[in-house]
C-alpha cells in the first residue's frame, strides 16, 4: 500500500540495547554518507505516478466546507532535461509514452501522447487526481493543482504540487493566528486500506495527541482532518 500524506508522518525505528557488556566495533557514517545503502545506478523508467490532493478544503470533520475552482495540470519533462535517455520512441522496447489523468474512481479524465502538449482537468467534491506518465514520458513527469475562489471572505489562490506516494512524510504547520485554520490531508492511492498515524511536534518538543493520531484510510480514498483537533 503506498499513500500521500500532507502532514508531519514519522515512523520511527529503533534499536534496543541491553545492560550487557558486547565485544566489537559499530561502523559510523561520515556526514556526507549513509552507511548500508548501495551505489546509485542508472535505471530506465517506464512508469511514473503522482497524487493531486483535489479539494482541499473539503470534507473535514466540523469545519466548513469552501469549495474553490479547482484545476490539475501535468506534462512530461522537455527532453533537454532528460540528458543520457534514449529519444522518444528510438530505444529498444520503448513506447511513445502517455500523459493520463484519472480521478480516484479510476475514471480516465484527459490523456496526451506529446511531450509538449499539458492536460488539465477540473477536481470536484473531496476526490484527489492521479497522474501518471507511461513509456517515454514517464522520466521527469510533473504536475501541479491550483485552488482559486473570488467570492467571499475565503477568496485566494493556492498552488499544490502533486507529489509521489510516500510512507514518511514531514511537513511544516502554518502559525496560530486569530480565525486561521488549517487541514491535514491524507490521500491513499493504493489497493489496500492503510494505517496512519500522526505526531505533531511545536517549539518545546512533541505535542501530546492521544488517540486521536491514528487514522485508517480505505483504498483509493482520502481523509482530511482539523490540526487544531489532533493539537489544539
Amino acid at each position: 500500500a503506498v499513500l500521500v500524506l500532507a502532514v508531519v508522518l514519522h515512523n520511527a525505528a529503533g534499536l534496543a540495547l541491553g545492560a550487557t557488556r558486547v565485544e566489537g566495533t559499530v561502523q559510523l557514517a561520515a556526514p556526507t554518507e549513509r552507511a548500508g545503502l548501495p551505489q546509485s545506478s542508472d535505471v530506465l523508467i517506464e512508469s511514473a505516478a503522482l497524487v493531486c490532493p483535489g479539494q482541499q478544503r473539503v470534507g473535514t470533520l466540523g469545519m466548513r466546507d469552501v469549495a474553490g475552482a479547482v484545476q490539475v495540470a501535468a506534462g512530461a519533462a522537455p527532453e533537454a532535461a532528460l540528458v543520457g535517455l534514449p529519444a522518444p520512441g528510438t530505444g529498444a522496447g520503448t513506447s511513445p509514452g502517455r500523459v493520463s489523468l484519472r480521478a480516484s474512481t479510476g475514471s480516465a479524465l484527459v490523456s496526451t501522447g506529446r511531450r509538449f502538449e499539458a492536460v488539465s482537468a477540473p477536481v470536484e467534491n473531496d476526490e484527489f487526481v492521479l497522474v501518471r506518465g507511461e513509456g517515454a514520458l514517464a522520466p521527469g513527469v510533473v504536475a501541479t493543482q491550483s485552488w482559486l475562489l473570488t467570492a467571499d471572505d475565503d477568496r485566494g489562490l493556492a498552488l499544490t504540487p502533486c507529489l509521489e506516494p510516500s510512507a514518511d512524510v514531514w511537513l511544516l504547520g502554518g502559525g496560530g493566528g486569530p480565525s486561521r485554520t488549517e487541514r491535514v490531508v491524507m490521500t491513499n492511492p493504493g489497493d489496500n486500506a492503510v494505517s496512519v498515524r500522526l505526531e505533531v511536534f511545536g517549539a518545546e518538543g512533541p505535542i501530546d495527541t492521544s488517540d486521536r493520531a491514528a487514522v485508517s484510510i480505505p483504498p483509493q480514498s482520502r481523509i482530511s482532518l482539523s490540526l487544531d483537533a489532533l493539537a489544539p
